[in-house]
Order: structure tokens, then sequence, then C-alpha cells
């Protein structure tokens, strides 16, 4: 089992556990998925930093492609659940479709596609126009 550094506020003083452990402790829903190269794994703890009392990154290292990968979480106190705001860098994966809908309709796969990297951005509203402007190519 791999352990690694955390790091509180006083950088004199570190703890050493697992990035499992760590998510069970924090009440923080693990990540599963490697947003760089969209592989599930068991990320390697490197840090965490506290900004303030509520807000703290988590800094993640993927066992796969070695990508360093920083979650930003929220939480109102140790007693709650932690809640992860958001995780860079961002998954820029877009659907692959099969080779026929490639072939009847690209514009499609491609509208699609850019509809779900607003949505992936947190932009819903226009995530939500690009789905509807996608399937208006079928119409």
């Amino acid at each position: 089992m791999v352990f690694n550094s955390v790091f509180t506020n006083n950088m004199n003083s570190c703890q050493q556990i697992d990035y499992s452990d760590y998510c069970k402790k924090r009440k923080l829903t693990e990540l599963l998925r490697c947003p760089v190269c969209d592989l599930n794994v068991h990320f390697e703890l490197v840090c965490q930093l506290s900004i303030d009392n509520n807000i703290y990154y988590t800094i993640l290292q993927c066992p796969n492609c070695n990508q360093i990968i920083i979650q930003k979480c929220k939480s109102d106190d140790r007693e709650t659940e932690s809640e992860c705001l958001e995780v860079y860098p961002v998954n820029r994966a877009g659907r692959e479709f099969d080779d026929d809908l490639k072939k009847l309709s690209p514009t499609f796969c491609k509208v699609y596609n850019q509809a779900l990297m607003a949505e992936t951005y947190g932009l819903d509203e226009i995530a939500g126009m690009g789905y509807r402007k996608a399937v208006e190519f079928f119409g």
C-alpha cells in the first residue's frame, strides 16, 4: 500500500494517509476516474492544502499517466460531508460515436461533443441548448 504526505496548515506537521482513507475521514466522495487518461485508478494522495476554514484542495497523482489532479473541495466542518466543487484538469474527452452515426451526421457528433464539453465546464444552460441543437440534425 502506498502512502503519501498530507501536510496540514502547519508545514512542520505531516501525516501519512492513503487516499481512500483520507476520503472516508473527510467524508468526501472518492475520485475514481482520471480526467486525463480516462481510466479507473486508485490515486496517490500527494498533499492537502487548506485555503480557509471551508475551502481546501486535494492534490492527487494518477498512477497510470503520472499527471497531477487537483480537487477543490468545501466542508463547513469535520462533521459534515465534504463537497467536491471542481476537479482540474477537466476531462476533455468527447463521446465516441458509432461509424454509421458519424457518416449519417458528422455535425451531430461535433455539436453533441461541444455541448458535452460545456456541461463538463458547468455551463449547463449552454450545454442544454447544444444538446437540443444536436438533436435538430435528426429532425
